[in-house]
Order: structure tokens, then C-alpha cells, then sequence
């Protein structure tokens, strides 16, 4: 970490800007300064988190104006303000002179920031650049990382994730997550090993995940989902919104009076879907009528929650958001596929 550049900050420095060019290597910084800034404190903190431009900038900052009176401090997570305006900067400026010194606000960004935010930024915040200034210090940072993980990779393996990863050198924690479910700690994986794994961009249609959490298998849902987020960059309110349409077309499906696939694709098109093979739509609707009233309840508050989480209400980084509701959702359907004792009825 380095210290302020300025000569004459404001009275202390409640502030810690991580910046960048590799968001996931600005996502992992910015999760260790919380870490940190937690052991810090010796008592309990509140905590708000949001991404810049989803939220009135002041309203959002004007929580760390004052003392929490149930708590030792407060701590603002504001990423990617390189997303704000002009208006928006000069705002985030007259907020962040109103922050009470006790309390913390981490901010990040991956893009220019505008000049007002930048100078005061400049003067007045301890900055942290995760940026990576060349091709040896990417290397080093691939080399570090592989040589810390419980894996053993051949030299060939490190050739051929170096060149698949390119300037991407952030997602190896990722890519090593996912070895991590599927081989054994001490096992030295070779290039053929890892040519499944490797980030290839756009391969993976999102009903693959369904697929796996409609037949209740919670760990390769699990693996889905970092694959999707981490090789195919697909964003998190995108999944969530494929997983929510989904559970949508179920409960319209889920009456057993639905006999037919006319009647079936009847009640999709009714509820705002879209009207499916026979085949399809048949094999729905028997995975939909499984599910009890109480089942739909849960899956919508899930989603519900996993929706305000994504939209700044947790802490949770996104990939962490979309596991929980993955795995309650997996392990639901697994549940109700398991046939019901003789004469039980579903909760």
C-alpha cells in the first residue's frame, strides 16, 4: 500500500482507493483492505456496499457522516467510481469532506476517474494500484500464485494457462478454484489436464446451469457457475435473471391440470414466457409439478434476496451472492426428486 501523495491532507485519511486494469485483481485488493479494516476495528461495524451509479452518491456517503450508535465505526464500499459522471464526482467530493475520520470508505476503480474526484482522490486517500506494469511482473504474479496453490503444475501446464490467461492474470485464483473441486491436492496436472479448464469465452450456454440445478446436482451447479462468471465474463444479474425466468416458467407450469403441451405452452406464453417444443415443455412441467406452493415461496425469497444483494444490500462479492442461491436452489430440486414416502405430502 502506499501513502497520500499529498502534502496537506484533510484531517485524516478515512479512505482507501484501490485502482487498476484487472477488475478481478481489483475485487480480490479491495477484499482484503475489508479484511483488514475488520481486524482493525476491535469492536463491531455497519457496512453498506454499492457500485457507483446505482445509488444517490450522497445519501449513499452520508452514512459515514456520523458515528454508528450501535457499532464502533462504519465502513463504505464504493467500487467502480470510474462509472460516475461529472455531477456525480463533484458530489462523491463534497460527501467524502463530510465523512467522519472514526469510520472508512474503500473505494476502486478499473477506468479513469473524472478530475474533481481524481485530485481529491490524489490528496487526500491512501492509494493501492494492483495494476501489473509488465509482461515479467505478470509472470511472477502466475508463478507466485501456482507455486502457493495445493496443485503441482507441469511446465508445460504453466506454458499453456500463461498464454490462455494473457493479461488476465487475475483469473488464475479462479481457474485454480476450480481445479481445486476437481483434482487432488499434490497432483501434478499436465496441459492435457488443464485444456478443459482453460478460459475459452462464449462457450457456455446459461441453460447448461439450469440443467444441473433441475436435477439437484449441487457441486457441478457449484463448478457452472464459477466457469460461466470467471472464463465467460458472464455478469451476475444475468444469471440471476436466467435463473429467475426459469422458476418463473415452473410455477406458471405447475398446475396439474396443465395436460397438454398446448396447455402447457398456453400458460408460459400467459406469464410472460416464451412457448416451447412439446418435448420440452412436457418435461417442465413434470419437474414444475413436483414442487410444492411452500417450494415456490423459498425460490422467489431466494431470488429476491440474491437481487437486492447484487443491487449493493450485502457485502458478499456477486459470485459469493449467486453460490448461496445456487445451492439452496440445487439443493431443493435434489430434495424433490427423491419420490415422496407413500401418503406424505410435500412441505
Amino acid at each position: 500500500m502506499t501513502s497520500p501523495t499529498s502534502e496537506s491532507p484533510d484531517l485524516q485519511i478515512p479512505i482507501v482507493f484501490v485502482t487498476g486494469d484487472d477488475e478481478v485483481m481489483v475485487e480480490e485488493a479491495l477484499a482484503e483492505e475489508l479484511s483488514s479494516a475488520r481486524d482493525r476495528f476491535r469492536g463491531d461495524v455497519e457496512l453498506f456496499s454499492c457500485v457507483a451509479g446505482e445509488v444517490d452518491i450522497r445519501e449513499f456517503l452520508g452514512a459515514g457522516a456520523q458515528s454508528p450508535m450501535f457499532a464502533e465505526a462504519t465502513i463504505l464500499v464504493l467500487r467502480r467510481v470510474d462509472r460516475l459522471n461529472e455531477d456525480d464526482a463533484a458530489r462523491c467530493v463534497d460527501a467524502l469532506r463530510q465523512v467522519d475520520p472514526n469510520n472508512l470508505v474503500l473505494m476502486s476503480t478499473v477506468g479513469a476517474v473524472k478530475k474533481s474526484l481524481a485530485a481529491y482522490l490524489k490528496s487526500n486517500a491512501t492509494a493501492r494500484d494492483t495494476k501489473l506494469a509488465n509482461d515479467r511482473a505478470r509472470e511472477e504474479y502466475l508463478a507466485r500464485a501456482l507455486t502457493e496453490s495445493d496443485l503441482r503444475f507441469s511446465s508445460d501446464a504453466q506454458r499453456a494457462l500463461s498464454l490462455a490467461l494473457g493479461n488476465n492474470v487475475g483469473l488464475v485464483q479462479s481457474v485454480l478454484s476450480v481445479l481445486g473441486s476437481s483434482f487432488a491436492p499434490g497432483l501434478v496436472i499436465d496441459a492435457s489436464d488443464l485444456e478443459p479448464y482453460l478460459p475459452k469465452g462464449g462457450d457456455l450456454p446459461p441453460w447448461k446451469l439450469t440443467q444441473l440445478i433441475e436435477a439437484g446436482k449441487t457441486a457441478e451447479a457449484l463448478v457452472m457457475l464459477e466457469r460461466m462468471m470467471t472464463f465467460d465474463a458472464k455478469p451476475a444479474p444475468l444469471l440471476l435473471s436466467v435463473l429467475t425466468r426459469y422458476f418463473l416458467d415452473l410455477a406458471a407450469l405447475a398446475s396439474p391440470t396443465l395436460r397438454t403441451a398446448e396447455a402447457q405452452n398456453g400458460a408460459l406464453v400467459a406469464a410472460g414466457g416464451k412457448g416451447k417444443a412439446p418435448f420440452i415443455v412436457t418435461k417442465l412441467h413434470g419437474v414444475a409439478t413436483r414442487l410444492s406452493l411452500t417450494d415456490y415461496h423459498r425460490i422467489f425469497f431466494w431470488l429476491g434476496e440474491s437481487e437486492r444483494a447484487l443491487r449493493g444490500g450485502s457485502a458478499l462479492p456477486d459470485i459469493m451472492v449467486l453460490e448461496l442461491v445456487v445451492s439452496r436452489t440445487a439443493e431443493l430440486m435434489r430434495a424433490r426428486l427423491r419420490p415422496a414416502p407413500r401418503g406424505a405430502r410435500r412441505a
